[in-house]
C-alpha cells in the first residue's frame, strides 16, 4: 500500500511493503516535471530512433538485393562470353584440321601480296569475302601519313568474323607495312603478324606510315585474313591527292 502527501514545493512519496516499515522518497517539482515532459520525449527519440534503424536496414536489404542481381547479370554475361569462346576455339579447331587436308597454298603473284607468306592449306576467299571495307580516309600529310577505314561484317547471321589485317603502302619504289612498320624486300609476313580483330559490326583502323616521299605517286592496299590463314579480302585504298591503283 502507498501513500502520498504533497509538501509545498515539492512531492514526497511513502512506500509501504509487506514486512517491512514504510520508505519515504522526496523529490523537488522542477525534477518531477522534468521527469513528466522527459518521459515523452525519450519514447519520441526512442521511436526515430527504431524508425531509422528500421530505415537502414530496408535501405541494407535493397542495396545487398541490387549486388545480387548485378552479380547475376555479371555471371550470366561472363558465362554467355565463354560459351561464345568456346563455340570460337571448337570452330577453329575444325577448321585448323580441315587445312591440314588441303594441299599447300600456291606462292602469291608479283606486287604487294608477294610479301605474304602463303599458309598450308591456304584459300582465296576474295570472290565472295564475308565482310566490306567502307569509310576509307587517306592523308599523306608532312609529318606522317595515315590511312583510316572501317572493316564492316558482312556475315548473313550477323557471327563474330575475327582475323587479322595489313596495309600496304606504296610510296613510289618503296613498300612500308603496318603494323609493325616493316619494311618491304625483306622476310615475308606470316598472316598472324598482321593486326587482330574481332568484330560482330565493325571495326574501325587507323595505320599510320612516315610521310611520303616519292613525289606523290602513292597508294595503299588493304589485306585481311582470317584467323586460319585464309585470305579474305583485298581492296586498294588510292589518296585523295592522285594515288594510282593500288600497290
Amino acid at each position: 500500500m502507498a501513500g502520498r502527501r504533497r509538501k509545498k514545493g515539492g512531492v514526497s512519496l511513502i512506500l509501504y511493503a509487506p514486512g517491512r516499515g514504510p520508505r519515504y522518497f522526496s523529490m523537488g517539482v522542477g525534477v518531477f516535471r522534468t521527469l513528466l515532459a522527459g518521459a515523452p520525449l525519450v519514447a519520441v527519440a526512442a521511436l526515430a530512433a527504431a524508425s531509422l534503424w528500421a530505415l537502414h536496414m530496408k535501405r541494407a536489404r535493397a542495396d545487398a538485393e541490387d549486388d545480387g542481381r548485378r552479380l547475376h547479370s555479371e555471371l550470366r554475361r561472363e558465362n554467355l562470353a565463354l560459351r561464345e569462346q568456346l563455340a570460337e576455339t571448337e570452330s577453329l579447331g575444325r577448321e585448323l584440321q580441315e587445312r591440314l587436308t588441303r594441299a599447300p597454298a600456291a606462292t602469291p603473284g608479283a606486287g604487294a601480296l608477294s610479301l605474304f607468306e602463303p599458309a598450308r592449306g591456304q584459300r582465296d576467299l576474295t570472290e565472295d569475302p564475308p565482310l566490306s571495307i567502307e569509310e576509307t580516309r587517306t592523308d599523306g600529310g608532312p609529318r606522317e601519313t595515315r590511312v583510316r577505314f572501317n572493316i564492316v561484317n558482312g556475315t548473313p547471321s550477323g557471327r563474330r568474323l575475327s582475323g587479322f589485317v595489313f596495309v600496304v603502302l606504296r610510296d613510289g619504289a618503296t613498300y612500308h607495312v603496318w603494323p609493325g612498320g616493316a619494311e618491304g624486300g625483306g622476310m615475308r609476313l606470316r598472316f598472324g603478324e598482321g593486326e587482330p580483330f574481332s568484330t560482330a559490326r565493325f571495326r574501325p583502323v587507323d595505320a599510320a606510315f612516315p610521310p611520303l616521299r616519292g613525289g606523290g605517286a602513292a597508294s595503299a592496299l588493304a589485306v585481311i585474313f582470317s584467323r586460319t590463314g585464309d585470305l579474305l579480302h583485298t581492296e586498294a585504298l588510292p589518296f585523295g591527292t592522285g594515288g594510282g591503283a593500288g600497290p
